[in-house]
Protein backbone atom coordinates (compact mmCIF):
# COMPACT_ATOMS: atom_id res chain seq x y z
CA UNK A 1 0.00 0.00 0.00
CA UNK A 2 1.22 3.50 -0.72
CA UNK A 3 4.28 4.93 -2.37
CA UNK A 4 7.46 2.88 -2.39
CA UNK A 5 6.31 -0.32 -0.64
CA UNK A 6 8.23 -3.42 -1.68
CA UNK A 7 7.89 -7.03 -0.58
CA UNK A 8 10.74 -9.49 -0.24
CA UNK A 9 9.87 -13.18 -0.38
CA UNK A 10 12.21 -15.97 0.71
CA UNK A 11 12.12 -19.59 -0.41
CA UNK A 12 13.85 -21.66 2.32
CA UNK A 13 13.71 -24.88 0.27
CA UNK A 14 16.37 -26.32 -2.02
CA UNK A 15 13.94 -26.46 -4.97
CA UNK A 16 12.12 -23.74 -6.88
CA UNK A 17 8.83 -22.49 -5.42
CA UNK A 18 5.90 -20.85 -7.22
CA UNK A 19 4.32 -18.05 -5.17
CA UNK A 20 0.91 -16.83 -6.31
CA UNK A 21 -0.12 -13.25 -5.61
CA UNK A 22 -3.36 -11.31 -5.72
CA UNK A 23 -4.26 -7.62 -5.36
CA UNK A 24 -7.65 -5.95 -5.72
CA UNK A 25 -7.15 -5.59 -9.48
CA UNK A 26 -4.63 -8.19 -10.64
CA UNK A 27 -3.08 -11.56 -9.89
CA UNK A 28 -0.14 -13.63 -11.03
CA UNK A 29 2.70 -15.82 -9.86
CA UNK A 30 6.46 -15.64 -9.55
CA UNK A 31 9.09 -18.36 -9.40
CA UNK A 32 11.58 -18.18 -6.54
CA UNK A 33 14.71 -20.33 -6.91
CA UNK A 34 15.68 -22.54 -3.98
CA UNK A 35 17.31 -20.85 -0.96
CA UNK A 36 16.75 -17.42 -2.51
CA UNK A 37 15.13 -14.12 -1.56
CA UNK A 38 13.57 -11.99 -4.29
CA UNK A 39 11.97 -8.56 -4.54
CA UNK A 40 8.33 -9.08 -5.45
CA UNK A 41 8.20 -5.68 -7.14
CA UNK A 42 11.26 -6.41 -9.30
CA UNK A 43 10.14 -9.94 -10.22
CA UNK A 44 6.43 -9.38 -10.83
CA UNK A 45 6.29 -5.68 -11.81
CA UNK A 46 2.79 -5.66 -10.34
CA UNK A 47 0.14 -3.03 -10.95
CA UNK A 48 -1.01 -2.66 -7.34
CA UNK A 49 -3.29 0.30 -6.63
CA UNK A 50 -2.57 2.50 -3.62
CA UNK A 51 -5.68 1.26 -1.79
CA UNK A 52 -4.87 -2.45 -2.16
CA UNK A 53 -3.19 -5.01 0.01
CA UNK A 54 -1.55 -8.15 -1.35
CA UNK A 55 -2.26 -11.82 -0.71
CA UNK A 56 0.53 -14.37 -1.30
CA UNK A 57 0.14 -18.15 -1.35
CA UNK A 58 2.21 -21.21 -2.28
CA UNK A 59 2.11 -24.98 -1.99
CA UNK A 60 4.85 -24.89 0.66
CA UNK A 61 6.19 -22.59 3.38
CA UNK A 62 7.86 -19.31 2.42
CA UNK A 63 8.70 -16.14 4.34
CA UNK A 64 8.11 -12.50 3.55
CA UNK A 65 8.58 -8.96 4.75
CA UNK A 66 7.24 -5.66 3.49
CA UNK A 67 9.31 -2.49 3.42
CA UNK A 68 7.57 0.87 3.47
CA UNK A 69 8.90 4.03 1.84
CA UNK A 70 11.76 2.30 0.02
CA UNK A 71 11.90 5.12 -2.52
CA UNK A 72 13.20 7.62 0.05
CA UNK A 73 16.53 7.87 1.84
CA UNK A 74 15.03 8.30 5.33
CA UNK A 75 12.35 6.79 7.54
CA UNK A 76 12.10 3.36 5.96
CA UNK A 77 10.17 0.87 8.03
CA UNK A 78 9.21 -2.76 7.73
CA UNK A 79 6.69 -5.38 8.72
CA UNK A 80 6.43 -9.16 8.60
CA UNK A 81 3.95 -10.81 6.29
CA UNK A 82 1.52 -12.92 8.30
CA UNK A 83 0.15 -16.36 7.55
CA UNK A 84 -3.66 -16.24 7.18
CA UNK A 85 -3.99 -18.26 10.40
CA UNK A 86 -2.75 -15.20 12.33
CA UNK A 87 -5.36 -12.81 10.97
CA UNK A 88 -7.79 -11.55 13.60
CA UNK A 89 -10.92 -9.44 13.96
CA UNK A 90 -9.33 -7.41 16.77
CA UNK A 91 -6.00 -5.59 17.13
CA UNK A 92 -4.39 -3.13 19.54
CA UNK A 93 -1.47 -0.80 18.93
CA UNK A 94 1.17 -0.63 21.64
CA UNK A 95 3.46 2.36 21.61
CA UNK A 96 2.44 4.44 18.59
CA UNK A 97 3.26 8.07 19.41
CA UNK A 98 2.62 9.66 16.03
CA UNK A 99 3.57 13.31 15.80
CA UNK A 100 5.12 14.39 19.10
CA UNK A 101 5.67 18.08 18.39
CA UNK A 102 8.75 20.13 17.67
CA UNK A 103 9.75 22.10 14.62
CA UNK A 104 9.37 21.01 11.04
CA UNK A 105 6.46 20.12 8.83
CA UNK A 106 5.19 16.95 10.58
CA UNK A 107 1.42 16.50 10.60
CA UNK A 108 -0.88 14.09 12.43
CA UNK A 109 -1.35 12.05 9.26
CA UNK A 110 2.41 11.43 8.83
CA UNK A 111 2.19 8.12 10.73
CA UNK A 112 -0.63 5.73 11.48
CA UNK A 113 -1.96 2.25 10.83
CA UNK A 114 -2.36 0.61 7.42
CA UNK A 115 -5.26 -1.87 7.57
CA UNK A 116 -6.02 -4.60 5.03
CA UNK A 117 -9.22 -6.62 5.18
CA UNK A 118 -9.29 -10.35 4.47
CA UNK A 119 -13.04 -10.42 3.83
CA UNK A 120 -15.61 -8.43 1.87
CA UNK A 121 -17.98 -6.01 3.55
CA UNK A 122 -16.08 -5.88 6.87
CA UNK A 123 -17.08 -3.02 9.12
CA UNK A 124 -14.06 -1.69 11.04
CA UNK A 125 -14.28 0.26 14.30
CA UNK A 126 -11.43 2.35 15.73
CA UNK A 127 -11.19 3.65 19.31
CA UNK A 128 -8.28 6.11 19.56
CA UNK A 129 -8.73 7.26 23.18
CA UNK A 130 -9.42 3.88 24.82
CA UNK A 131 -12.84 4.87 26.16
CA UNK A 132 -14.64 1.85 24.63
CA UNK A 133 -16.46 3.91 21.99
CA UNK A 134 -15.59 3.84 18.30
CA UNK A 135 -14.20 7.17 17.08
CA UNK A 136 -14.17 6.03 13.43
CA UNK A 137 -16.17 3.42 11.54
CA UNK A 138 -15.75 2.38 7.92
CA UNK A 139 -16.24 -0.64 5.64
CA UNK A 140 -13.52 -2.50 3.73
CA UNK A 141 -13.70 -5.24 1.12
CA UNK A 142 -11.21 -8.09 0.69
CA UNK A 143 -7.68 -6.76 0.05
CA UNK A 144 -8.87 -3.18 0.35
CA UNK A 145 -6.47 -1.07 2.37
CA UNK A 146 -7.00 2.06 4.41
CA UNK A 147 -4.60 4.35 6.25
CA UNK A 148 -5.90 5.40 9.69
CA UNK A 149 -4.46 8.13 11.92
CA UNK A 150 -5.70 9.93 15.02
CA UNK A 151 -6.84 13.36 13.77
CA UNK A 152 -6.92 14.78 17.31
CA UNK A 153 -3.27 14.50 18.33
CA UNK A 154 -1.64 11.84 16.12
CA UNK A 155 -0.96 9.62 19.16
CA UNK A 156 -2.31 6.13 18.51
CA UNK A 157 -0.77 4.47 21.56
CA UNK A 158 -3.25 1.90 22.82
CA UNK A 159 -5.65 2.35 19.88
CA UNK A 160 -8.19 -0.47 19.63
CA UNK A 161 -9.33 -1.81 16.24
CA UNK A 162 -12.11 -4.37 15.81
CA UNK A 163 -14.06 -5.57 12.81
CA UNK A 164 -16.85 -7.83 11.61
CA UNK A 165 -14.22 -9.72 9.56
CA UNK A 166 -10.56 -10.64 9.85
CA UNK A 167 -7.90 -8.07 8.98
CA UNK A 168 -4.29 -7.19 9.61
CA UNK A 169 -2.54 -3.91 10.24
CA UNK A 170 0.92 -2.38 10.36
CA UNK A 171 1.92 0.88 12.02
CA UNK A 172 4.34 3.17 10.22
CA UNK A 173 5.07 6.34 8.31
CA UNK A 174 2.80 7.29 5.45
CA UNK A 175 5.13 8.05 2.55
CA UNK A 176 2.27 9.79 0.74
CA UNK A 177 1.93 12.50 3.41
CA UNK A 178 5.20 12.66 5.41
CA UNK A 179 7.91 15.07 4.36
Amino acid sequence: NGTGTDYFLHNPHSTQLTVNWESRVASGSILIPGNTTVSFNAEASPDVPVDSGLYFSASDVFWGVGLGDTGDASYEWGFSLLPATFLSSEHFLGWAPGFVGGSGTARYDDVGAFLVSAQDNSTVFVDFDRDGTADQTFTLDRLQSRFVFDPNDGDMTGAHFWSTGEFTLAYGENADTAS
